[in-house]
């Protein structure tokens, strides 16, 4: 097959090194590939000579936009005859004329495939505003198909209206660089056994539950140290904030340890193999690459769970030992009078900034996942000032620590530092299962097969198509059990 692969930009990233996967696997299939794109691809990508710039295909604001059937014009002169369509976030109101560019394609009878990594509707008012302004944002028709990386994305698409036959389950490949042979460098190590947050520290990472985990463990001989500092200079001054009340706190936590000569200067493969086990505090994941690399490089992952993540990893028969459900402070160290006044502030200008109606009962639906039991609160659902007092509780009476409960995966409360002491004592080698599992659903391998398959199972028999239930997509993205301070803003 001649197949166009289309996305805004090539530019280093997530989207991108799955394009580049999809190539190589593909083209080593026999199928001819094309890649479209809005913007110059860099010269030293894998994929370079494959890119050919549309204008017009880049991000741009919905006033500045060609219309849908210029768009749809200039992808069909600089591609040329295809069998397939393959999009990539065409619904993420990143380009206000793509979606109905997609419609009318679909009309003439093309195979279509549009892969969703991210919505518009999943905390990203400002692209919705220009996402729901195309006629046709989820087109529908027997030509035209869906890939998603999840099953909770399946399960959204499906309540939504996409037919299950036309919507396919495509996880990532994963691959990690090789940990360094031999002992970990003497230097890295040093210091007490090693918990490693490869994370840029942007607020969604939840930094100050890391903060927190240092003041609970600082009696246990444990350190914790975060990869990098974040590249978005609006991310910063958060992270930047925790990295100094940590420092006045004195809590074994670095921030920002990879290739920084403050502390060595070692590489992220060094960091990673003198680590006793992988840290996530996380909010919110895509796929969760965090959970599964630590598995290729023998590492436990300890720290949150995100059950719509790690559900589908469950569920093939992988295995998270090392994570809680909630972190529970008393509910008297928190001010809940004032974390609710901040939620009735919060709550109806980012539902109205979707359209969608506030109401007061809203905000008290909100307020059950934050006290998930009666009398605590979890701590990683609150804002930062919130998290900062907490801290300073245990920091200025270290005993307070025998106060704070994890709620584990069997629903039972228990004293958090034990659990977390037993858990960092694991074993953290890889089962002969656990690998099988990797090399298998989650290799590279079988990400080529389930995508050919897609290309394979698509007819090329569709008329105009309709478009799906986009409220019901938004509806479920913004029940109020879904807000969380730290992506409010």
């Amino acid at each position: 097959m001649r197949i166009a692969i289309v996305h805004y930009h090539l530019r280093p990233g997530g989207v991108t090194r799955v394009i580049e996967n999809a190539v190589a696997s593909l083209e080593e299939k026999g199928h001819e590939i094309v890649i479209l794109t809005g913007e110059p691809c860099p010269e030293e990508s894998p994929v370079y000579h494959l890119a050919k710039v549309v204008e017009g295909l880049g991000y741009s604001a919905a006033e500045a936009g060609l219309a849908p059937d210029t768009l749809c014009q200039r992808l069909q002169d600089t591609a040329g005859a295809v069998d397939c369509w393959h999009f990539h976030n065409h619904c993420l109101g990143k380009n206000a004329a793509l979606p109905d560019a997609i419609a009318l394609l679909a009309g003439d009878g093309t195979r279509i495939l549009l892969q969703i990594h991210d919505f518009a509707e999943d905390g990203r008012p400002s692209n919705y505003a220009v996402a729901n302004r195309s006629q046709h944002l989820y087109p529908t028709g027997a030509g035209v198909h869906y890939v998603v990386l999840t099953g909770r994305d399946r399960s959204i698409l499906t309540y939504a209206g996409v037919p299950e036959e036309r919507l396919h389950l495509l996880p990532n490949p994963v691959s990690l660089p090789a940990a360094p042979a031999g002992v970990p460098d003497a230097k890295v190590n040093a210091g007490g056994r090693l918990l490693f947050y490869p994370t840029r520290g942007i607020r969604r990472k939840n930094m100050g539950e890391a903060v927190f985990l240092a003041a609970l463990l600082r009696g246990e001989g444990v350190r914790i140290a975060t990869s990098r500092r974040p590249d978005n200079t609006a991310w910063r001054k958060t992270h930047d904030r925790w990295a100094d009340f940590a420092k006045e706190c004195g809590l074994p936590i670095a921030f920002g340890v990879v290739d920084n000569p403050e502390h060595g200067g070692h590489s992220f493969e060094a960091w990673l193999a003198a680590a006793k086990a992988i840290l996530t505090t996380s909010v919110a994941e895509g796929f969760g690459l965090a959970f599964l690399e630590p598995l290729l490089a023998n590492k436990h992952v300890l720290g949150r769970d995100l059950l719509e993540v790690t559900g589908d990893f469950r569920k093939v028969g992988l295995k998270f030992p090392c994570l809680y459900q909630a972190l529970l402070v008393p509910e008297l160290w928190v001010d809940t009078d004032a974390v609710r006044q901040r939620l009735e502030e919060l709550l109806p200008p980012h539902f109205e900034s979707y359209g969608f109606k506030f109401s007061k009962g809203m905000v008290g639906r909100a307020m059950e996942v934050i006290s998930p039991r009666e009398g605590w609160i979890d701590f990683g659902t609150l804002e930062e000032p919130f998290q900062e007092a907490v801290i300073q509780i245990v920091v200025n009476d270290p005993d307070c620590v025998e106060d704070v409960r994890i709620l584990g995966d069997d629903s039972e409360l228990a004293a958090a530092v034990p659990w977390l002491r037993k858990r960092m004592d694991m074993d953290g080698t890889a089962s002969a299962n656990t690998a099988a599992i990797m090399n298998g659903v989650f290799s590279l391998a079988s990400f080529s097969d389930q995508l050919d398959a897609c290309y394979e199972h698509m007819s090329g028999d569709c008329g105009y198509p309709a478009d799906v239930d986009r409220q019901a997509i938004l509806n479920v993205f913004l029940a109020p059990e879904r807000f969380h301070f730290l992506r409010s803003q």
